[in-house]
């Protein structure tokens, strides 16, 4: 199988300059997307593109209806169009080596008349996450705005052995048991006071002998002095989503807010604990059996308040104690598995052959 990376030079346009999607676009194609799946059941061959352009947890989410689609049109060429240069390549990496994907495009290099199906999953969620909704997982929001029924909702991230093993030689100086933690997302309303959960981590280790690696990056507050040479822990720093997957599948567990991590761990079934405040966790973990959610959301109104500014002040986050989450990660490690290198998806060599465009 070959998987094709078509990239323009340096950002710039080269066929069909970009335009930022709206929702009224999006739904524009919800209402015409099953009756397009259901002419191309008729082709032999048929081209089908998803667009998706930031966060790689939501890239992610969208792999289940991709797998759906693949499933359904066997012989199908599906294109994924994405920002490959976003956060140094994430969102390549993070699709990389998927055997439902044969392609992947910078949307500056993608034309829309190359494609018989043209699905837009940029806008379809922020409609359904505001406060007094029911809250709904991205994933089945995707394959809803496309008209698929899903079957299996577990996002689809593929590992290279050789990954794995690299990451081999800092567990194996370990005999406790490990966590990986990340402390903050991408937002910082999903992310608690990083004082609290410092404490969390260091009570793991002082009480449970729980090790930690911690991964920070730059746009982490104050990481260098907060989360550097706590006892117990590993602090790596700026690690890409290839190193950090790698990474889950040598620990005990994932700590981790509302963010890409639980969702990576979702898909590699790594036994995960996440922390929610102005989201709601039934929105995101209920597709992943091995995670557990602390959220205290549910005690006070007008929370989940998601993207809108809180008229309380976030007090969902200040309920949340350092002993609760020791208490949910020390049950929750008791009560699951580390994952099996046996079942993880691994990217043999020779299963796949990854050629790079540049247009």
């Amino acid at each position: 199988m070959k998987q094709k990376l078509r990239l323009d030079s340096g950002g710039v346009a080269v066929n069909t300059p970009h335009r930022p999607f709206s929702p009224s676009q999006a739904r524009r194609t919800s209402r015409s997307a099953l009756y397009r799946l259901h002419q191309l059941m008729k082709a032999g061959t048929p081209r089908v593109a998803i667009q998706r352009g930031e966060g790689i947890g939501d890239v992610l989410m969208t792999t289940p209806t991709a797998h759906a689609i693949k499933l359904l049109f066997k012989q199908s060429h599906l294109t994924y169009v994405t920002n490959t240069t976003y956060l140094d390549g994430a969102l390549v990496k993070t699709l990389k080596y998927n055997p439902d994907v044969d392609e992947i495009v910078e949307r500056n290099v993608f034309s829309v008349q190359d494609y018989d199906l043209v699905l837009n999953l940029h806008c379809p969620c922020i409609a359904h996450e505001k406060p007094g909704l029911p809250p709904v997982n991205r994933i089945d929001l995707f394959a809803r705005h496309v008209g698929i029924r899903l079957q299996d909702h577990r996002p689809r991230y593929y590992l290279l052995r050789e990954e794995v093993k690299a990451e081999q030689k800092l567990f194996d100086t370990w005999r406790e048991p490990t966590m990986l933690v990340q402390p903050f997302a991408s937002n910082e309303r999903r992310s608690m006071d990083h004082r609290v959960l410092k404490d969390a981590v260091v009570r793991m280790w002082e009480q449970y002998r729980v090790r930690s690696v911690v991964v920070t990056h730059g746009r982490d507050w104050s990481s260098d002095t907060l989360w550097d040479n706590l006892p117990g822990s590993v602090q790596i720093h700026n690690a890409d989503v290839r190193r950090i997957a790698a990474m889950m599948a040598h620990v005990d567990l994932v700590l981790c807010p509302d963010s890409s991590l639980l969702h990576l761990a979702g898909a590699l079934e790594v036994p995960t604990v996440s922390i929610f405040g102005p989201t709601h966790p039934a929105a995101r973990v209920n597709h992943y059996p091995q995670a557990v959610a602390i959220w205290h959301g549910e005690k006070m109104k007008p929370c989940p308040c998601w993207y809108e500014s809180c008229p309380i002040g976030e007090n969902c986050w200040k309920l949340i104690t350092s002993n609760e989450i020791v208490e949910a990660c020390v049950q929750h490690m008791e009560n699951t598995s580390k994952v099996d290198m046996n079942t993880l998806p691994v990217h043999e060599p020779g299963q796949m052959v990854v050629e790079t465009e540049v247009v």
